[in-house]
């Protein structure tokens, strides 16, 4: 199941808003399957993505986007209302 996940995610387009990222290489260097590289503020996204979202929640600047929108934390208590 973990699987059939993984490769539905790895076809989604991450992205990167440039004036939020500050070229740390968090993302890069956190990455379990090497699916970012980045230099000079151009970030590369591969289709090796296995959906950890380490990239994600990593970034100090909040500046990796999923399907063109920041990611959002949220508690589950809220949905559980």
């Amino acid at each position: 199941m973990f699987l059939i996940y993984a490769k539905k995610y790895a076809k989604k387009k991450f992205s990167v808003d440039k004036d939020k990222c500050i070229n740390c290489k968090i993302c890069e260097n956190e990455c379990p399957t090497k699916n970012i590289t980045m230099n000079d503020r151009d970030i590369t996204f591969y289709n090796k993505c296995i959906g950890c979202e380490k990239c994600i929640h990593r970034c100090p600047t909040n500046a990796i986007l999923y399907k063109g929108k920041p990611f959002e934390s949220y508690k589950i208590e809220e949905y559980l209302k």
